[in-house]
């Protein structure tokens, strides 16, 4: 659905670049549609207790149950477990406290085999350079702005674009085999 409503945004926004008497509103109108419809596809089932069963386990008191056979693998690392489904339909996110983690982990194995191990595809150096940058090209599209030097705001708007966007990247969590 969120894919759909995205699309109407780009064809409303061609539409309202070739007709001049289109109205903004409609254009602002779909983008907010297609923002809630996206934010909505992620579910919050609230605070949890798992149940560790012999060969599986409970998500919550008469929770679903989630079987080996039902997984396609589950991976851990900086206090989050991902259980992710043999049908790439669904991924369970659990977050647990470090102490908590080394318990989960042991209990998981045992349950469905070795993890894989979540990591975060940049350094934190990385991480640190890209936002930097992007508030520093934030601020020169605001002085470019004020002071009326549409190069300097331009330049400002690419810098915050590409540097924000490699932050991004870079905080992103991978998988990686279990040493």
């Amino acid at each position: 659905m969120f894919q759909v409503a995205a699309a109407a945004v780009v064809v409303l926004s061609v539409v309202g670049r070739r007709v001049h008497s289109f109205p903004f509103s409609v254009f602002v109108g779909a983008f907010l549609v297609a923002l809630v419809l996206g934010l909505r596809s992620c579910r919050w089932l609230g605070r949890r207790e798992i149940v560790f069963e012999k060969d599986h386990l409970l998500v919550g008191e008469g929770g679903p149950a989630v079987h080996r056979r039902d997984l396609r693998m589950w991976a851990l690392g900086e206090g989050e477990v991902r259980l992710y489904a043999a049908d790439f339909g669904f991924v369970w996110r659990f977050l647990a406290g470090d102490g908590q983690l080394d318990l989960f982990r042991a209990k998981l194995t045992a349950t469905f085999g070795r993890p894989r191990i979540l990591v975060r595809r940049g350094s934190r150096r990385r991480r640190a350079i890209g936002v930097g940058l992007a508030f520093a090209g934030a601020g020169a599209f605001a002085v470019g702005l004020g002071a009326d030097l549409n190069a300097l705001g331009l330049v400002g708007v690419l810098v915050a674009a590409f540097a924000f966007s490699s932050f991004m990247i870079s905080s992103q969590r991978v998988l990686r085999p279990e040493p």
